[in-house]
C-alpha cells in the first residue's frame, strides 16, 4: 500500500528534481500534477515508469520568442524574456510601444497566460483579455484586431472578432494596406452561372488587366518611388556656400521651392509614364477652403466628383 499523499509524492518529486542541477525549475501544482519548468532542450522519459504520465512537451514559450497585435492603427510586437538568461530583447522596441513580458521557465502555464493577459492589457490595443483555465487566454477583440503568434510557442485558436459566415479580408498593418500584390485575382461562382475572375490592378504600375477580367483598381501609396528631379547644385564648385532647398510645398498643380540662397523656383509636372494629363489638371482644379492654403497645417483638399472622374478615366484609357 501508499501511504503518502499525491502532495507529498510531487514535493518529493520537486525536491529530488532540485537536487540535481538539471537547469529546470519544478514546481508542485497539486492534485498529482508537477510543473518540471524545462526549456525545449530538455527530454523526459517515463517509459520506465508506466504509472506516471506525461503532459505538455518540454520547453513552451521561449526566450526571444514574440507575438504581434494591430488593431487597425497600430502594431505592437510582445517579446518574451527569460530572466535566467537575461540577453535582452532581439525584436521587441520598447521606446516604440512594444511590451516586454518577464517569465522563467519556473512559470506555470497559467501564470504565464495571466502574464501575457496583463501585458496585452497594458498595451492600448483597446482590448479587454482574460486568463481562462489550464492556460487559455481569451483576447477578443473586433474585425480589426489581427493576432500573429508565428514566432512564439503559443498556439491560436479562432480570430479576433465575430467573422462574417463568409467574406475576403484586405491585408493590413497598423491600418495600411499591405502586401497586396498587382495581378493577383480571386474567382467568385453563383451556382450553376459561369464563374467571374476579378483582378487586383495596381494603377501605378500598369492600367491593363487580363482580358474578360474585373477590374478592382488601387493605389500603392506605402511603396512611393521617385518620378521626377530638380536640384541647382552648388552654388560655389570651390568653396562651401550655405544654399539648397529651405523647404518645397504643392499647390494647385505647381511645386513652390524655396532657395536658401537663390530664391524660389516654381516647377510644374508634364505627363508621362507615371501622369496622365487628367490628373494633372485635376491636381491644378484643387478646392480649399476659403481658397486659403496653408502648408502649414493638415488643411482639406477637395475635387468635384467630374474632376475624380476625368482622372480615374484617363488611367482607363477612357
Amino acid at each position: 500500500t501508499v501511504n503518502s499523499t499525491v502532495d507529498e509524492i510531487g514535493d518529493a518529486m520537486v525536491t529530488a528534481i532540485e537536487s540535481t542541477f538539471l537547469g529546470v525549475h519544478p514546481v508542485n501544482l497539486g492534485d498529482g500534477q508537477v510543473h518540471l519548468g524545462t526549456n525545449e532542450t530538455h527530454v523526459l522519459d517515463i517509459s520506465l515508469a508506466p504509472s506516471l504520465t506525461q503532459s505538455g512537451v518540454a520547453g513552451g514559450v521561449k526566450d526571444s520568442g514574440f507575438f504581434t497585435i494591430d488593431d487597425g492603427t497600430k502594431l505592437v510586437t510582445f517579446e518574451f524574456e527569460d530572466g535566467d538568461i537575461g540577453d535582452g530583447l532581439l525584436t521587441a522596441d520598447l521606446a516604440n510601444g512594444d511590451v516586454q513580458i518577464d517569465f522563467t521557465t519556473e512559470d506555470t502555464h497559467e501564470v504565464l497566460a495571466t502574464k501575457i493577459s496583463t501585458a496585452i492589457n497594458s498595451a492600448g490595443l483597446n482590448l479587454n483579455t482574460q486568463a481562462l483555465t489550464d492556460g487559455l487566454l481569451h483576447v477578443g477583440g473586433s474585425l480589426n484586431h489581427q493576432v500573429v503568434t508565428i514566432d512564439s510557442e503559443l498556439t491560436q485558436q479562432g480570430t479576433p472578432g465575430v467573422r462574417p459566415e463568409f467574406g475576403i479580408k484586405v491585408p493590413t498593418v497598423a491600418g495600411a494596406v499591405s502586401g497586396i500584390l498587382d495581378a493577383e485575382k480571386f474567382v467568385i461562382q453563383f451556382g450553376a452561372t459561369n464563374p467571374v475572375t476579378f483582378e487586383l490592378n495596381n494603377t501605378d504600375v500598369d492600367p491593363d488587366i487580363t482580358l474578360g477580367n474585373t477590374r478592382i483598381d488601387f493605389t500603392d501609396a506605402t511603396n512611393p518611388f521617385e518620378i521626377a528631379y530638380f536640384d541647382r547644385g552648388p552654388v560655389d564648385a570651390d568653396q562651401l556656400v550655405t544654399a539648397g532647398y529651405w523647404s518645397a510645398y504643392w499647390y494647385k498643380g505647381r511645386i513652390y521651392a524655396t532657395e536658401i540662397a537663390r530664391g524660389l523656383d516654381v516647377l510644374a509636372l508634364e505627363p508621362s509614364e507615371y501622369l496622365t494629363a487628367e490628373e494633372i489638371a485635376a491636381a491644378s482644379a484643387a478646392s480649399y477652403p476659403g481658397d486659403v492654403f496653408n502648408p502649414q497645417t493638415q488643411t482639406e483638399v477637395t475635387w468635384s466628383e467630374d474632376q475624380i472622374r476625368s482622372a480615374e478615366n484617363s488611367r482607363l484609357g477612357g
